[in-house]
Parts: structure tokens; sequence; C-alpha cells
């Protein structure tokens, strides 16, 4: 357990007090996040969760140290920017493409189709920990726990707009690229037997 000496926590509320004591649980993502929204962690920690030690269904809320802040997700977009261009789609794909008032990571705009690679850090809300549910998913939800608002409101855009959209964790990239391929192909050949 960390611990803090009482300077650290002068003029925290009971919230705080209650998760930096391993007391505070939350039941859903939603309850996580306003909590995370509601209450900053003290200086150089963040906030996580973990189902050990809360009660069933539940996650007990704690606070770990900040961890160090990786890239912007550079080596992750070089590796899908040289997956795509192995596999020939690369020449279909633009790179940071702004759209509906979103960043798009990789966007096909002819066909709407969308791959968005990044590390859990910076598709969790700030002052959390991030985690992953899976390496891959058609929704962030899938992906990211919790993930933020932003990228549910973009995804939630999109799909509405007609995109289909892969959400691809670190990991994902490294070790799904079959998959991430495999996704591909069968988006294409929808599109492909649409337009027939």
């Amino acid at each position: 357990m960390v611990t803090f000496n009482a300077r650290d926590l002068m003029g925290a509320d009971q919230e705080v007090l209650e998760a930096v004591a391993g007391a505070k649980e939350v039941g859903s993502d939603e309850e996580y996040r306003e909590f995370i929204k509601n209450n900053s962690p003290p200086d150089g920690y963040v906030w996580g969760r973990t189902p050990f030690g809360a009660s069933p269904g539940n996650w007990q809320v704690h606070v770990k140290e900040e961890p160090e802040i990786r890239g912007t997700g550079t080596d992750l977009e070089q590796q899908v920017e040289s997956y795509l261009t192995e596999w020939d789609y690369r020449n279909r794909f633009q790179h940071d493409y702004r759209h509906l008032g979103y960043q798009l990571d990789f966007a096909d705009t002819d066909a709407k189709i969308a791959l968005e690679p990044g590390a859990a850090y910076w598709h969790t809300p700030d002052g959390c920990a991030g985690e992953t549910n899976s390496d891959l998913g058609d929704h962030p939800e899938e992906v990211y726990s919790p993930p933020t608002t932003k990228d549910c409101t973009k995804h939630q855009t999109l799909t509405d707009n007609g995109w289909q959209v892969l959400w691809i964790a670190e990991d994902g990239v490294e070790n799904e690229a079959t998959a991430i391929k495999k996704w591909l192909d069968n988006q294409y050949n929808t599109k492909s037997d649409a337009d027939k």
C-alpha cells in the first residue's frame, strides 16, 4: 500500500481519502470515469482500480505512482504504416487525416475505413492508470477501460456517418497483425460486394 504524509493529503475530500485508504469502490466504467473527473489524485500519483479486495462485481479504487509518459504513439503508427505497405493498402490511407472535427490516425476516405492505434495512456482519462480490455475492437469501449469520452463521441460520430473503425491497443499492433489484416480484408470485400 502507498503511504503518504499528512501534508500530501491536506485539503483532500472524503472520496479521495477513501480511495487513498483503499475503501472506495466503483461498479462501472462510468462511475470510475466520474470519480476520476471529479477527484485529483495526490501529486505524482494516478488512480487505478482492481477487483481484488472489492465486493463482487465492483472495483476497488487505489492510487499508484504516475507512469513515465511514453511517446505519442509514433512507433505504433510507423508499425501500422509498414503493415499497410506490406499488405498493399498504403496508397488507400491518409495519415493524420482531419474529418468531422477529429484527427484520424489512418483514414481511407473513399471506403470510409479508419484505423486508430494507440497506447492506453492516450485513450483513457487523465489522472488514471490506463488499462486495456483487448488488443482490438470495433468500439473504444472494447479496447480501453475506461475509454475517454472524446474517443466514444468520435467513434459515434464516425459510425453515424458510415465509417468502420478498428481500435488497436499498443499490444495489438505488435501481436495481432494477422487479425488487423483480416479485418481490413473483410471491410474491403464487404464494400466490393456492396458495389456489385
